[in-house]
C-alpha cells in the first residue's frame, strides 16, 4: 500500500514540476511580448480646403491619406505581420450633427456631408460644396474597414500607419463649420476604432483595439490655420488570438494525468 502511495506521490510531484516549468516558459514569453501603441499626433494645418491632407496639403485619396500616426512597440521583442483597420465608432452621432450643420443646395455657400451605405461601394462618406466665389467640389471617400499591412516593428521602434481620408475630411469640415457658426453649434468630431493584429517572434497572434479622437484643446490662427492633436484610448486589453482547439488543452491535461496514474 505504501509503495502505491509513494508511486502516486512521485507521479503527482513530477506532474506539478512539469506544470511549473510550463508556467515559467509562458511567463517568460509574456514578459517579452510586443506591445503596440499609437503615439499622440500634434499637427498644424490649413483646413480651409476641406478635402486636402494635413501632412502634404494635397488632395486626399479616396481611401487612405498621407497623414500618419506613429505606431510604437514598447515591448521587448519585435512585432511582425502587422495588420490594422479603421472604422467610424460614432456614426449615429455624426449623422445627427450633419443634419443640423448641413447647408442646403439652394443656399449661397452650400456645404453638406452624408454617411451612407452604397449597394456597390459599401460604406461611403460624401462631401459636397457649391460656391460661386470659391472652389466647388463633390467627393466620395470609402469608409469600409479596409485591412492595411505594416512593416515589422523592432522593440523600442516605431512605424507609420496611415489615417483614412474620410477622417481627415470630416475633421476639417466640422472645424470649418464651427468657424462658420461662430460657436452656435458645437462640432462633433469623428471617433475612429483602430484594430491592430500582429504576431510575436513565436508567431503567436495578438490583437488590441484603440479609439482615436481629436483633442479638446485646439487653436486657430489666421482664421483657418488649425493646431490640435489626435489622441488615443485603449478600450480592451491586448489579447491572444487562439485556435479553437486550444480551449481543450486543460481537459486533455486532466485526461493524461489520470491515464498516468492508472
Amino acid at each position: 500500500m505504501w509503495d502505491a502511495l509513494s508511486g502516486v506521490s512521485a507521479a503527482l510531484a513530477a506532474l506539478l514540476s512539469f506544470f511549473a516549468i510550463i508556467y515559467q516558459v509562458w511567463s517568460n514569453k509574456k514578459s517579452t511580448t510586443p506591445i503596440l501603441i499609437p503615439e499622440l499626433k500634434t499637427f498644424s494645418a490649413n483646413i480651409h480646403n476641406v478635402i486636402y491632407d494635413w501632412d502634404t496639403n494635397e488632395e486626399l485619396d479616396k481611401k487612405f491619406s498621407n497623414s500618419t500616426l506613429e505606431l510604437k512597440n514598447i515591448g521587448k521583442e519585435s512585432a511582425v505581420d502587422i495588420r490594422y483597420s479603421f472604422r467610424i465608432e460614432n456614426e449615429d452621432e455624426l449623422q445627427e450633427y450633419f443634419l443640423k450643420s448641413n447647408k442646403p443646395k439652394n443656399t449661397p455657400d452650400a456645404r453638406f456631408v452624408k454617411i451612407c451605405d452604397d449597394e456597390f461601394l459599401g460604406k461611403i462618406v460624401e462631401f459636397h460644396r457649391i460656391s460661386e466665389k470659391e472652389q466647388s467640389y463633390s467627393k466620395t471617400y470609402f469608409a469600409n474597414s479596409y485591412v492595411k499591412t505594416g512593416s515589422s516593428i523592432a522593440a523600442n521602434s516605431s512605424e507609420k500607419i496611415y489615417l483614412p481620408s474620410y477622417f481627415i475630411a470630416i475633421v476639417n469640415h466640422n472645424f470649418v463649420g464651427e468657424l462658420g457658426y461662430e460657436g452656435e453649434l458645437k462640432p462633433i468630431m469623428p471617433i475612429l476604432r483602430l484594430k491592430i493584429n500582429f504576431k510575436d517572434i513565436y508567431l503567436k497572434e495578438w490583437s488590441v483595439v484603440y479609439l482615436l479622437s481629436m483633442s479638446r484643446a485646439y487653436s486657430f490662427k489666421s482664421y483657418s490655420n488649425l493646431t490640435t492633436s489626435v489622441e488615443y484610448e485603449q478600450i480592451n486589453k491586448m489579447k491572444r488570438i487562439r485556435s479553437k482547439w486550444v480551449k481543450y488543452i486543460p481537459l486533455l491535461a486532466i485526461v493524461l494525468f489520470y491515464a498516468f496514474l492508472y
